[in-house]
């Protein structure tokens, strides 16, 4: 078991440099392809497609938080409680105001039943937009 964990976190550490660097004009490139193919994914309704072109955007473009959050609302749009909370609370790590995530990840939380999780980011949703049901929640 102790094997399992060192070889689990040798491979968590070597991930970090798996994306090759790419020049401005290749980069745009495929991200213009990705994103051409995420929106024609979601117009017919190919959830696993669309997933799957948001991953190729989040590790080429790390900095962009708006990859994320389509992410966590395709997955919060999809039912999917557990993993929609997850990335809204890895996006609220980075930016601690991002209103969607917020929701996201209150309502994700409060559908998973960690309700004492979920009252934190309900009252911050409450004081950023002033919304009386997030603090009725």
């Amino acid at each position: 078991m102790l094997l399992a964990m060192c070889a689990g976190s040798n491979f968590a550490q070597g991930t970090d440099s798996v994306a090759p660097k790419l020049d401005p004009n290749t980069r745009k490139a495929l991200n213009m392809q990705d994103q051409s193919a995420y929106q024609l994914a979601m117009r017919y309704n190919d959830f696993e497609s669309a997933k799957n072109k948001l991953y190729n955007l989040i590790v080429r473009n790390p900095e962009d938080l708006r990859y994320p959050e389509l992410l966590g609302s395709l997955y919060f749009d999809n039912g999917m409680s557990t993993s929609a909370a997850l990335v809204a609370l890895d996006i609220l790590e980075v930016n601690e105001k991002s209103i969607g995530s917020l929701e996201i990840a209150a309502y994700s939380l409060e559908q998973l039943g960690a309700l004492d999780r979920a009252l934190p980011h309900f009252e911050r949703l409450f004081l950023l937009t002033g919304d009386n049901f997030s603090l009725y929640k």
